[in-house]
């Protein structure tokens, strides 16, 4: 555990010392929240596009059934068609 404090303190001045790499650091940084913004904006985006899409599939199919079922219904009451026996 000793030697982990030790590189991290070692780490820790050679970024203080260098103007570069704390400029480096700190671009790092903001790229990782400005991404990690946007994609949890796309998966908000994505998951509102999925149950939109879920929804109007449902309702294409109870549209689509509820035509077949008439359909039928009304069909089987036609007494021209209807099976003998």
């Amino acid at each position: 555990m000793n030697t982990y404090l030790e590189i991290f303190k070692s780490e820790l001045t050679h970024l203080v010392r260098s103007p570069f790499k704390l400029v480096s650091q700190s671009l790092f940084v903001f790229a990782l929240v400005y991404g990690c913004q946007n994609g949890l904006d796309l998966f908000n985006k994505q998951t509102k596009e999925i149950s939109i899409i879920k929804k109007n599939l449902s309702l294409k199919f109870q549209r689509k059934s509820s035509f077949y079922f008439d359909f039928s219904a009304s069909f089987l009451k036609n007494p021209l068609f209807r099976r003998p026996g």
